[in-house]
């Protein structure tokens, strides 16, 4: 699939609509932009696939609820060893979706779409949870709250607020707010701002220009994107 081709379908699949495994085909559809082998539903085959196996080792029966939720947060991301990569938290292959399952490493918003999407295949439900400085899974029952970064453990709500303190200090007010659940589209801009940020400061306005084009798709009326397509596209033409 060419990026272009992988764009396409990303419009495609925007347009239709928010349906289930919309999140985990979208993240790995921008992937597709960087990955022209990449084949989305193989992938999507792969998710099925952690998910039986997930079943497997937690049993048919008792999946319900907030410990439903925390047990297949420890066995995703303690057992079956999906794992946040505190060694290289910048690299962009923690933001593609294909290569977190590949390598089993992530980042905490990577690492929360894969939790979702195999809660959803499971009948668990679980949530993103975009709040700042650090992306958390939560289940809509309880509520709960589980840290795929660290293993999956469940954190608290004042265990979140003091995360947050130590982060901003009096920079910003903690509000509870911020454990709201977090749209799939806005977990995706999330993602593919990761990307977008992270080129720029390689300077790797080719790939930089990609991601915009996918977060343009995503939310036409950026005008900060298309001022950053622009020098882009207004930088390739100085050089040719």
């Amino acid at each position: 699939m060419t990026a272009d081709e992988a764009l396409q379908r990303w419009k495609d699949l925007l347009a239709g609509g928010d349906r289930d495994g919309t999140l985990e085909e979208a993240a790995l559809l921008y992937a597709a932009g960087e990955y022209p082998d990449l084949r989305v539903e193989a992938y999507l085959e792969r998710l099925d696939g952690v998910a039986e196996e997930c079943r497997g080792a937690l049993g048919a029966g008792g999946l319900e609820g907030p410990e439903a939720g925390r047990r297949l947060c420890r066995y995703l991301f303690e057992i079956a060893g999906f794992l946040g990569n505190r060694e290289a938290y910048d690299d962009p292959r923690n933001s593609y979706l294909n290569e977190v399952l590949d390598r089993k490493l992530g980042i905490p918003i990577t690492l929360s779409v894969i939790g979702i999407a195999v809660g959803r295949r499971l009948g668990v439900p679980l949530e993103g949870v975009g709040m700042p400085g650090h992306f958390l899974l939560r289940s809509p029952e309880g509520p709960a709250y589980f840290d795929p970064f660290a293993g999956g453990h469940p954190v608290t709500e004042e265990e979140c607020r003091e995360r947050f303190q130590a982060i901003y200090g009096s920079q910003m007010t903690w509000s509870s707010a911020y454990l709201s659940p977090t749209p799939k589209r806005e977990m995706l801009a999330r993602m593919l701002n990761n990307l977008k940020l992270g080129y720029l400061q390689r300077s790797d306005f080719d790939r930089a220009e990609r991601i915009l084009n996918f977060a343009l798709a995503l939310e036409p009326g950026s005008s900060q994107d298309r001022e950053l397509l622009r020098q882009i596209q207004e930088w390739r033409f100085r050089q040719n």
